[in-house]
């Protein structure tokens, strides 16, 4: 049994943190694959804290895992309405568009994330996964661009992804020239 599982477990219901372990539970679960079983348990925190932005964006990133895009819907109109910080939302926005091969969406979202004055390094952390995952051209420019401002560089692995995506991308526009 896990140090997250326990502490949920042995927490009672009455008890004012247990809401807080329930959901630290919950994320536990989605990072293991664990969805139905997280599915499950959001719905008892739904019952408990259905007004909280943290049970929000936890049953976002639930619908998310679960290509559940209505409640994906209810969950990003109620972060709106809670005027919840608008970085977590666009991430969650993000990592739906990606979900879901939404690329129009996905790169205008991270055009507008990237010239954001202040980003921080979690959601730089997931723009950088999600853009390397993706392997397109247009996002990783861009990343490029904002990365080279900020004066920040990839580690090895990560370049040699891109330098992938970017030799394939040369190696096409060779060959609509050559045709």
């Amino acid at each position: 049994m896990n140090v997250v599982e326990k502490k949920y477990r042995d927490t009672p219901i009455i008890n004012p943190k247990y809401a807080k372990h329930l959901s630290n539970y919950i994320n536990l679960l989605q990072q293991n694959g664990r969805v139905l079983e997280a599915k499950y348990f959001f719905q008892e925190l739904l019952t408990l804290k259905p007004k909280s932005i943290n049970t929000y964006i936890t049953g976002y990133k639930l619908a998310i895992k679960t290509f559940d895009n209505q409640m994906v819907g209810k969950f990003d109109n109620s972060l709106m309405e809670k005027k919840s910080k608008t970085e977590i939302l666009h991430c969650l926005r993000l990592e739906y568009y990606y979900s879901v091969n939404n690329q129009r969406c996905f790169e205008e979202l991270l055009t507008h994330m990237l010239t954001s004055p202040r980003l921080s390094e979690n959601s730089l952390r997931l723009i950088l996964q999600l853009v390397l995952e993706q392997g397109d051209y247009q996002p990783i420019s861009s990343l490029f661009k904002y990365l080279k401002t900020k004066n920040k560089y990839l580690n090895k692995a990560a370049e040699s992804k891109v330098r992938n995506v970017v030799l394939q991308r040369l190696v096409d526009s060779l060959v609509k020239v050559t045709l």
